[in-house]
């Protein structure tokens, strides 16, 4: 095969059918409609002055955000981020639709990198997952096909096909680099390549689902899933770009890793990652899957590529990125990567591009239990924040609230939790130890007196 025949090639591999560009569009919007939505379940507590982190503390005692990241600093009352999370939730229904559909990316990029940066510390995996894939969103052309986008084109111009452009292919390598370091990095554990993780981690209180009990006697099984999850992160990422019946394996490893992530969502709680990562996937289906499904596209259509000077430069900046965020991630495995100057580094961190994705690491670091904050209110009483239960005495501490797991509004309130245990986060309790006792304690004020913290 010539040159020429190798450009062709890799074009291929490089490119998104505009269908499936169409579903990472309808699902990635539906996953910040989604976040949203569990978001709201602790707007008051995680994203305002009277919750567990006021403006005052978080200016005094987390980084700074960009100056475009600033929206939910703005505002301090449950009214105000509230009118934020509502144009959050237009802005992703105009993305859903496919109307002015890059500026819609654009400004649900923005809204959701400053709800994150209002709180970092209740933020997960599938968080910064999202807002990854939002942001290399703003480089392709997502409503290229089924959008009202789509609707208002120009009817003498042939629909396209297909889309060639660096920012598909950085969508496409974003993806597989996720999984390729993540599996690198678990690697890296003896627990995971002894087998042991997935039987460790379904032992852990705050996560397991009850359906995981079921399997813990099943160790050789657990151990198995441990192993298959290590091949298809470390292995298989690098088969979607397998220029040998390409469509075919594509077909399958969509289908393996859908499997995979909805066992996970369905043995323990982690938020929207797993249903973000099988959104991510529709990048990768080929055109004939859709065809085989009955979505044909009208003859005659072409490949997308970019056009004027504004869009090729646009494509310039995807480059420089997609390079920052190879670096990135080699520099997490321990490669070494040559220092980049310090704005280019400042950049990357205003934009989120610094990646280091330890995913279900350092788990023989878990303790199985459970969380217990003991207030002591006005008339002496002492009090539990899981389930509101009256404490008579310590050994009452050791007993298993019910439904410990289920006891978490979302999962951000969960990773917060796990944050305030940690010594390094001691400068962060006085104010959520008042948030908590307002909204926990009956008859609490601030003038009650001391309030003690207890792990359990």
């Amino acid at each position: 095969m010539d040159a020429a025949g190798l450009r062709a090639r890799a074009g291929a591999l490089l490119a998104i059918d505009v269908r499936s560009l169409a579903a990472f569009r309808i699902g990635i919007a539906a996953m910040l409609l989604a976040d949203l939505a569990k978001r709201a379940l602790t707007l008051e507590l995680h994203y305002t002055d009277g919750g567990v982190l006021p403006r005052a503390v978080a200016r005094e005692l987390l980084a700074e955000p960009a100056w475009f990241a600033r929206l939910h600093f703005a505002v301090g009352s449950v009214a105000g981020e509230a009118l934020l999370f509502a144009l959050a939730a237009a802005v992703a229904v105009a993305l859903l639709v496919g109307y002015r559909s890059r500026l819609a990316c654009a400004l649900s990029w923005v809204l959701l990198l400053s709800v994150q940066m209002r709180n970092p510390l209740v933020n997960h995996t599938g968080d910064a997952y999202l807002l990854v894939l939002v942001f290399w969103g703003m480089f392709v052309p997502l409503g290229a096909c089924a959008s009202l986008d789509a609707r208002r084109a120009r009817a003498d111009a042939p629909p396209p096909s297909e889309v060639r452009s660096v920012g598909a292919a950085a969508l496409l390598l974003q993806i597989a680099v996720l999984y390729r370091a993540a599996g690198a990095l678990k690697h890296d554990e003896a627990i995971w390549r002894e087998g042991r993780a997935l039987w460790l981690f379904l032992h852990e209180d705050a996560y397991a689902r009850p359906v995981a009990s079921a399997l813990l006697p099943f160790e050789g099984l657990l151990r198995l899933g441990t192993w298959a999850a290590l091949f298809l992160e470390g292995v298989a990422p690098l088969l979607f770009f397998s220029p040998w019946q390409t469509a075919r394996v594509r077909v399958v490893l969509i289908a393996l890793f859908t499997g995979f992530h909805l066992s996970i969502q369905l043995l323990v709680y982690i938020g929207i990652f797993e249903l973000v990562s099988i959104a991510a996937l529709a990048v990768f289906v080929p055109g004939c899957a859709w065809e085989r499904l009955g979505w044909k596209l009208a003859p005659g259509a072409r490949v997308l590529r970019p056009r004027g000077a504004f869009e090729r430069a646009w494509q310039g900046v995807a480059a420089a990125c997609g390079v920052y965020v190879l670096l990135s991630n080699a520099a997490s495995l321990g490669a070494p990567v040559p220092e980049l100057p310090r704005l280019v580094r400042e950049a990357g961190r205003q934009l989120r591009l610094d990646q280091r994705w330890a995913i279900f690491t350092q788990l023989d670091g878990l303790d199985a239990g459970w969380f217990a904050v003991v207030a002591v209110g006005g008339d002496g009483a002492r009090y539990d924040r899981v389930g509101g239960r009256s404490i008579a005495s310590d050994a009452d501490l050791l007993v298993r609230p019910a439904g410990f797991a289920e006891s978490y509004a979302n999962h951000n309130e969960r990773r917060w939790w796990r944050h305030m245990r940690q010594p390094r986060f001691a400068a962060f309790r006085p104010a959520f130890a008042e948030a908590v006792c307002r909204r926990r304690v009956p008859g609490w004020d601030a003038a009650s007196g001391p309030v003690r913290g207890r792990g359990g």
